[in-house]
């Protein structure tokens, strides 16, 4: 992606985020979800596994966005992909705090994984999402642009 293309979608993208931050305009805010909210979605199914909860977690994530748009100042993108990590990780902290609550009063053991290859791919996820969240707002956006979003190498 070009440095022109770049600064054409974040400035397009903070622009519409102003416009939220200091009116509340439903339509700005409809613009950001249209563009994002695949993304989002599936940044959260990847995290969290399950696609109900998933669907949970991306609203969480856009309602977040939502109460801190006046307060982002790099592209929209990037910090909505953190967001989503961030906020499908709490989810999956809270899923396992109730899980073992829940074996704890039945008094039986947890479940493990069925499958090895899941429990592999488990155990990578948090330090795939760690590795993009140590990337500068640049690099993390050219990451995002093109394998979340799908953008070609080109742009």
């Amino acid at each position: 992606m070009s440095p022109a293309t770049a600064a054409a979608i974040s400035v397009d993208d903070l622009t519409v985020l102003q416009r939220y931050a200091g009116s509340k305009d439903p339509r700005a805010f409809e613009v950001l979800v249209h563009r994002y909210q695949a993304m989002v979605l599936a940044t959260c199914r990847r995290v969290v596994g399950n696609g109900g909860e998933a669907e949970d977690v991306t609203q969480e994530t856009f309602l977040k966005l939502a109460q801190n748009a006046g307060a982002i100042r790099s592209n929209a993108a990037a910090w909505l992909h953190a967001c989503a990590v961030r906020t499908s990780i709490d989810h999956l902290r809270r899923r396992g705090t109730q899980s073992r609550a829940e074996q704890e009063a039945l008094g039986g053991p947890e479940v493990a994984p069925a499958d090895e290859a899941a429990a592999t791919w488990s155990e990578l996820k948090p330090l795939l999402d760690h590795a993009l969240s140590q990337l500068s707002d640049a690099d993390r956006e050219m990451l995002v642009q093109r394998f979340l979003l799908g953008r070609s190498e080109a742009d």
